[in-house]
């Protein structure tokens, strides 16, 4: 049993007969009780009618594709034709064109969703129990142009930078496609995410339909000079599959090539390849695996009708390079140099020898904790004192953390801190390109809490390659 089917069937009487029996062994199927069976039966008959009568007035001559899928909460039903143009009367709030009466009332909210010549699509959500194991309600923005079929023309949508105004619709669209268990959990809160767009640390682009939000896709940038993540992408579920994430993601870019940022990252989930497709579609290069890298809630992986993983999840870092600079000043640690030779020509960047006695280390202080996602951070730069990297380690900070991660720099020679690490369980993770003070550093890993290692999927040839040489490296370190 999937959790998502689409039938294409012909604009004909048949077709209602049809739909109602798919819709009634499809929640045979996933377990659903038999009142919600009866009303889903019944919200199909209301939505396949609409389409042959209504849309394509009794005369065939077109096509009606039926989807549903299942989520944490119910059941989605999607219905799209191209029979003929419509939309609520006197604005978003207002009635739905007559013979949709049923569907609205079963389920209290129905989307009518305009294509421009591509059709339209009704979108509803069917609350209700079933069997099938759902690891969490996220719906993935950047899986977006891969959801769904045919829809790529989108009327009467906006997309724009946000502003100030835009806060708490933001907040919302994430509870909505996330509930609370997104990583970068301060956009839950508006007043922060008004404090981050006022002092020049978010940029997002919004999608809006009338006065609805539909899509968000953010910039959240660190420092000047280096490279910013690309994320919190999230697209309202009835907004899905009509391509909205791809004209989002190049109005994304091109304001981070007027903020002058010299690359963008995205981290996409390892559970599934969807994010990881749409990133690699646009430009970005695999750069680093975290393993551990999502809370074991974020964590797609659903294994037969096992129970969500109870480990935490595994992200792909990829980058898109905008400056036009390639050259950068290097020294490898040997026991990496293989490694990130490679790295460094994926992603179009030249390594080049460095005067490290021009180069000032940077001397951190102390582990950074992200304590919302469980992970902590360290930075070595320059020669390593024994007894200061293990009073880092030993720090409540890095000995609470679910996920440490050590970047070691890369302008200044690091083959004894890259031993001591490695003596202290640490592994290969990749390469982090302008990253701190916009330098190129050496990211290993040490695993803290259980990370998923195996049933990890990887789109390109390049994060495959990066799976076996992190999987080897774990091996050698253990």
């Amino acid at each position: 049993m999937f959790g998502r089917i689409t039938l294409t069937m012909p604009a004909s009487p048949a077709a209602v007969g049809i739909a109602e029996a798919t819709a009634g062994q499809f929640a045979k199927e996933a377990g659903i009780p038999s009142a919600e069976t009866a009303v889903l039966v019944r919200v199909v008959r209301c939505l396949v009618t609409f389409s042959v009568e209504r849309s394509y007035e009794g005369r065939g001559g077109g096509d009606v594709e039926l989807s549903f899928e299942l989520d944490d909460l119910g059941v989605a039903v999607d219905v799209h034709d191209w029979g003929i143009p419509m939309r609520r009367s006197g604005g978003p709030d207002g009635p739905l064109p007559p013979g949709l009466e049923e569907a609205e009332a079963a389920v209290q909210e129905v989307h009518l969703i305009n294509l421009a010549n591509d059709g339209k699509r009704i979108a509803l959500h069917l609350s209700t129990p079933h069997q099938i194991p759902i690891a969490a309600r996220v719906i993935d923005g950047a899986a977006d142009a891969t959801r769904s079929g045919r829809g790529v023309a989108i009327d009467d949508i906006v997309i724009r930078d946000a502003t100030l105004v835009d806060s708490t619709a933001i907040a919302q669209l994430l509870y909505r496609g996330y509930a609370f268990n997104y990583r970068h959990r301060d956009f839950y809160t508006p007043s922060w995410v008004d404090a981050q767009f006022r002092g020049g640390h978010v940029f997002s682009t919004v999608a809006y339909v009338d006065d609805q939000l539909v899509g968000h896709h953010a910039i959240l940038v660190d420092a000047p000079n280096v490279a910013a993540e690309s994320g919190v992408a999230v697209i309202d579920r009835a907004w899905r599959g009509l391509g909205i994430f791809d004209v989002m993601f190049a109005h994304t870019v091109a304001r981070a090539r007027l903020i002058g940022l010299p690359a963008l990252y995205g981290r996409a989930t390892c559970s599934h390849v969807y994010s990881q497709r749409s990133e690699l579609k646009n430009g970005y290069r695999e750069a680093a695996l975290m393993l551990g890298g999502s809370p074991s809630v974020m964590a797609q992986e659903q294994l037969g009708e096992a129970e969500a993983l109870a480990v935490r999840g595994a992200n792909l870092v990829s980058y898109l390079r905008l400056a036009d600079q390639v050259e950068r000043s290097i020294a490898a640690p040997t026991v990496y140099r293989d490694e990130l030779a490679r790295l460094f020509e994926h992603l179009g960047l030249v390594a080049v020898g460095v005067d490290s006695a021009a180069v000032p280390a940077i001397v951190p202080d102390a582990v950074h904790a992200e304590v919302e996602d469980g992970t902590a951070q360290l930075w070595l730069s320059g020669p390593q004192d024994a007894h200061e990297l293990g009073r880092l380690l030993r720090s409540e900070g890095a000995r609470l953390a679910d996920v440490l991660y050590a970047d070691v720099d890369l302008t200044l020679p690091a083959d004894d801190g890259v031993a001591a690490l490695r003596d202290n369980g640490f592994f290969l993770a990749g390469l982090v390109h302008a990253g701190r003070d916009g330098r190129d550093w050496l990211r290993l890993q040490r695993p803290q809490a259980d990370a998923q290692i195996t049933g990890l999927h990887l789109e390109g040839e390049v994060g495959r390659w990066l799976l076996e040489c992190v999987l080897a490296d774990r091996e050698s370190v253990s």
